[in-house]
């Protein structure tokens, strides 16, 4: 009797440590920015995988400590003035372009060899530029980890 009790005490540990094995932790990073249009943005990374961000700007991101992407504040019409520069240059092509969240954005390579994203922060008077020279895919798997917020 005590040995069976023994035997499915460590089958138990042994499924737990597996189990636990498993499992990756979370984390992520945020700062808060007073920008030159009088708002204050949140912006927060999801950086589990490696990932990080400066808190000075131009903002940094990298991967393991390698910078793939920076990123710097605009005012509102800086959207806008990017999107009537995009739709007359032939050097640009538009990848993407959506609202999700709290965010307006447009995505675009210039000359096969710059990854843009420019985004709208709703319910604000800032835009936000994020450039990549890296790689098209970099450059999504940084802006997928973003998350924007006014305070």
């Amino acid at each position: 009797m005590k040995i069976k009790k023994i035997i499915i005490v460590s089958i138990f540990l042994i499924v737990m440590a597996v189990l636990l094995t498993g499992c990756e932790s979370r984390s992520s990073k945020s700062y808060t920015y007073d920008v030159e249009t009088g708002d204050k943005i949140e912006i927060k990374m999801n950086t589990t995988g490696g990932y990080d961000m400066t808190s000075k700007l131009p903002i940094k991101f990298s991967k393991d400590d390698e910078v793939i992407s920076q990123g710097a504040f605009g005012k509102e019409n800086v959207y806008d003035l990017y999107y009537d520069r995009l739709k007359s240059d032939s050097d640009v092509n538009l990848i993407e372009e959506k609202s999700k969240d709290n965010i307006k954005y447009f995505f675009y390579e210039y000359k096969g060899s710059e990854y843009n994203y420019i985004i709208k922060i709703k319910d604000s008077d800032t835009c936000f530029i994020l450039a990549n020279n890296v790689s098209r895919k970099s450059a999504q798997e940084i802006f997928e980890k973003l998350e924007f917020e006014v305070k």
